[in-house]
């Protein structure tokens, strides 16, 4: 009887022996195992605009394009033999203000140039992401137009509904596609990466 212990024993006391290796291997880190030496490495980040560049490059061409979505407004109403004629009426617009600097004309051009200037400058920084040529024409020929969508139909409604009446939206919408193509034609320049050539 007791040498049955004793072998019984001795069995558990080799069990035990073998216990701690079988908790080392189980117990192992995880990082102990062989990792790709590429694995670790940061993803590149995503081409982006400079926004301060967007904004100069979205101002001037936002100024052009301003010009560039008159005219082409005013063509469409030629060519619908329409007698109405948007640099006209915002000629006579701008001469009820007397603002005094200028012929009316002129005025009506620079206010014009002004306020695609600043929408350009707001779009340039939204769209500093897309550098690519292709990407921008398809979005701000879906932006342009809309935007102006809204721009007559909720804020010119309330500040000016006389004139939001006599302004054709067709020939419209069709000069901010022009506003849209000068904008999307002049990208920002790229913003230096930080973090490239191991930085």
């Amino acid at each position: 009887m007791l040498g049955a212990m004793a072998r019984l024993h001795r069995r558990f006391d080799d069990f035990a022996l073998d216990a701690p290796m079988d908790a080392h291997w189980f117990s192992a880190p995880a990082h102990a195992a062989a990792v790709h030496p590429y694995a670790e490495r940061r993803a590149p980040a995503r081409p982006i605009g400079h926004a301060g560049w967007a904004m100069l490059f979205g101002a001037i061409s936002g100024a052009l394009g301003g010009l560039a979505m008159l005219k082409a407004a005013d063509q469409v109403l030629a060519m619908q033999h329409s007698g109405s004629n948007l640099t006209h009426m915002l000629s006579v617009s701008v001469a009820h203000l007397n603002l005094g600097v200028g012929a009316a004309h002129q005025q009506a051009l620079a206010a014009v140039m002004a306020t695609g200037a600043l929408a350009g400058a707001l779009f340039g920084f939204l769209a500093r992401r897309l550098l690519r040529i292709a990407p921008r024409l398809l979005f701000f020929w879906l932006l342009a137009p809309i935007v102006w969508i809204f721009v007559q139909a909720c804020v010119m409604s309330r500040v000016a509904p006389h004139l939001t009446t006599s302004l054709p939206l067709v020939p419209l919408l069709v000069g901010a596609l022009a506003y849209g193509t000068c904008v999307a034609l002049v990208p920002p320049r790229r913003a230096r990466q930080d973090h490239e050539d191991g930085g």
